[in-house]
């Protein structure tokens, strides 16, 4: 098998054919043809009947059988539904009437394990969502939603796996009613700290709309001419009712939208059938606009302890302040003699005492 990484388109061809006569192909011949390998069933056969180069009116003709087969999801053993291929894609006869097919969108046995909130894209627009998981971690509360808008909701518990975990919804398509359109098997329930999960292993999906088949439709350069049997059982019939054409060198000769016929580029008839795939979506990058958000100036906390390196050679200005200048007060004269006079005094008085 193949990885694949971004939308690429494959040719999915059957075998050559040689020269004129009947050539038929089914899904061992050709790819593009539904092809069961689990339950080895098939639907589909192409039958051309070529005469020199040429392709007469009714040589053309198709035929798909109703099958029924087993779900992917091995919990659903026992269990079946109607399957039918039609020009190259996988359809469910709603309530197995071939006239009326719903595409088949899922059906597989993956184990998804979703967070509460979490979306599953489903296809087609559908998406399952968990939405609460009760406090003893045995119930989930599931919600299915298509293009965004509410279908359903309900809650399921895990502690009979099979019988009570698994949610059937129903839904009214065209005149009939409670047909199931999805099949959920939640598998565990998980109630934690942190993070609360469901683990859904087990999906099975079609379309909640359908395609009505009438006989005389028609379909590129087939026309259906019976609505009720296949090949070899109840299926569809389409034929090139009216539409004669020639294999001409290097032709490609569109069947249908999705069906083509490819003719060598050889004076030798060799040609084959092809279907057209695209595998992959791809993501469209939408141009994102900048957008200059406002900065906030924020004051960062300042460590005192730490001393900001000083510049050496930076002089900062300096204001000259002009100090007030205090005035010395000088002595008042003849105050030096009369201290003198005193002390003369003073040494007479012991003088003449002693």
């Amino acid at each position: 098998f193949e990885e694949i990484t971004e939308p690429v388109t494959y040719e999915i061809r059957g075998t050559v054919a040689e020269g004129d006569g009947a050539h038929t192909w089914d899904a061992a011949s050709f790819a593009g043809f539904y092809y069961d390998i689990d339950d080895n069933v098939a639907s589909e056969e192409l039958e051309i009947t070529v005469v020199g180069r040429s392709v007469a009116e009714d040589a053309v003709v198709y035929y798909t059988d109703i099958q029924e087969v087993g779900f992917a999801y091995e919990g659903w053993d026992g269990e079946t539904f109607d399957k039918m291929g039609f020009l190259a894609e996988e359809y469910v006869p709603v309530i197995g009437e071939p006239a009326l097919l719903s595409k088949l969108i899922l059906d597989d046995d993956e184990k998804y394990t979703m967070r509460v909130g979490q979306t599953l894209d489903l296809g087609e627009g559908f998406a399952l969502t968990p939405k609460q998981i009760d406090v003893d971690g045995e119930k989930v509360w599931l919600e299915l939603t298509k293009d965004g808008e509410f279908l359903d909701d309900d809650v399921f518990s895990t502690v009979n796996n099979v019988d009570n975990s698994s949610w059937d919804y129903e839904a009214d398509i065209e005149d009939e009613d409670d047909v199931v359109v999805m099949r959920v098997h939640v598998n565990e329930v998980f109630q934690g700290q942190v993070d609360s999960l469901a683990i859904i292993e087990g999906i099975w999906l079609m379309d909640d709309e359908a395609m009505e088949i009438e006989s005389e439709d028609t379909f590129g350069d087939l026309e259906v001419t019976d609505t009720s049997m296949g090949d070899v059982g109840p299926g569809l019939k389409l034929e090139n009712v009216d539409n004669s054409f020639t294999l001409g060198a290097d032709d490609t000769i569109d069947l249908t939208d999705s069906m083509k016929i490819k003719v060598a580029d050889s004076d030798d008839l060799r040609f084959y059938p092809f279907v057209e795939v695209t595998v992959g979506e791809g993501v469209v990058e939408e141009p994102v606009e900048e957008v200059e958000e406002p900065v906030e100036e924020v004051e960062e906390p300042v460590d005192e302890n730490v001393t900001e390196p000083v510049d050496e050679n930076v002089t900062e200005p300096v204001d000259e302040v002009e100090e007030p200048v205090e005035e010395e007060e000088e002595p008042v004269p003849g105050f030096e003699a009369v201290f003198a006079i005193a002390g003369l005094l003073a040494v007479a008085y012991f003088v003449r005492r002693n």
